[in-house]
């Protein structure tokens, strides 16, 4: 089994203040299954997380956003977690699993903001940078053209699993 993961954030930033996290498992040829009721999903509180960016273009994106979208963000900061507790559930979800690679749509964006909160909070990402991939090289290593996107837009767990639905159609067009 693969793993698909997504951030939103408030920065396009390496160091960027980190609003949600969601992961989902898959399995990347033969039609495989998107374990959709076994994803990690969880929302990050902003209070706790000093020293990271806020970026106020993206900030006011954000407020541009349809009413859904912003909700979101309204829920994740009032049922979310603190971001050092968000990442060590992500660590003991992975740990469980035990995913070959994880893929994310662009790996420079999503994985280093991962990568970057994990050492903020003195702990170590679960995944090796051996295991990464990259949809967008696939993409395009495949000539595939997206054609499927989130059910819910700027929502990571909808992000993730159309992802790995693409990641899925991409490796059966080789």
């Amino acid at each position: 089994m693969h793993a698909m993961i997504d951030i939103e954030s408030l920065s396009t930033a390496q160091d960027a203040a980190i609003l949600q996290i969601a992961v989902v498992q898959f399995e990347p040829v033969f039609a495989g299954k998107v374990l959709v009721d076994d994803a990690f999903n969880i929302g990050v509180k902003l209070d706790g997380q000093l020293g990271a960016h806020v970026d106020g273009n993206t900030l006011g994106w954000w407020l541009m956003q349809g009413q859904r979208a912003r909700k979101n963000i309204a829920d994740m900061q009032t049922n979310g977690k603190p971001l050092a507790e968000a990442l060590q559930l992500l660590g003991s979800w992975w740990r469980t699993r035990r995913p070959q690679m994880v893929w994310a749509h662009g790996v420079v964006f999503d994985i280093g903001c991962l990568s970057h909160a994990y050492a903020r909070v003195g702990q170590e990402a679960p995944w090796s940078y051996r295991e990464v991939l990259d949809t967008r090289t696939l993409y395009w290593h495949t000539t595939h053209e997206r054609r499927s996107y989130a059910a819910t837009p700027h929502d990571a767990l909808s992000d993730v699993i159309a992802q790995a639905e693409e990641v899925q159609q991409a490796l059966r067009r080789r």
